[in-house]
């Protein structure tokens, strides 16, 4: 029981970064609505009306992950 309760303590405690970024489609529209995702975590977000985002990553994290209804899954280190 202690372990479960600990760790979300643990969990808190790991080193956190801020990435930020802006995406466009071909054309060069700045869609709103594109998932942006952590590889392998279920942390994200969607772009703003601008196409733009932002997003608290563990320092372990390499990888995002791009999804947009239309288009294919893009990911980038």
């Amino acid at each position: 029981m202690i372990a479960l309760v600990a760790l979300p303590a643990l969990l808190s405690a790991q080193q956190m970064r801020r990435v930020t970024g802006h995406v466009t489609l071909p054309g060069a529209t700045s869609p709103a609505g594109v998932q942006v995702t952590v590889k392998g975590t279920t942390l994200g977000v969607l772009t703003n009306d601008n196409g733009d985002f932002s997003l608290q990553v563990p320092e372990s994290a390499n990888t995002l992950v791009f999804t947009f209804i239309g288009y294919k899954t893009v990911e980038t280190p």
